[in-house]
């Protein structure tokens, strides 16, 4: 379970870099982790905070990362291979269009 948790939050890592998301995801992230169960207090003010709060979300994403065990690798070429490693999988599991697959 880990593993993948530590995927999602690299997924969302990729995308914000490459401009595809934003910072608010990782407040959709905090909370579709709190609705598996996951209980942290720095995950509970993570999922409460407004999109708009860039410096807090980063600050309690770091924090929440932290409570999890996990990661936060900011290497531009690894997220690049990340996200672009995604596409296939989420064209396969009906997730991603293929035309949208096939032009990024």
């Amino acid at each position: 379970m880990k593993k993948e948790i530590q995927e999602e939050l690299e997924l969302l890592l990729a995308e914000t870099l490459l401009g595809i998301g934003c910072s608010s995801k990782y407040i959709d992230w905090a909370l579709s982790l709190m609705e598996r169960g996951y209980e942290f207090e720095n995950l509970y003010i993570l999922a409460s905070l407004d999109k708009n709060e860039s410096y807090d979300i980063e600050k309690y994403l770091q924090k929440t990362v932290e409570d999890l065990g996990l990661t936060i690798c900011r290497e531009e070429q690894y997220l690049f291979d990340i996200y672009i490693s995604s596409v296939p999988k989420k064209v396969l599991n009906g997730e991603m269009h293929p035309q949208k697959g096939l032009a990024i």
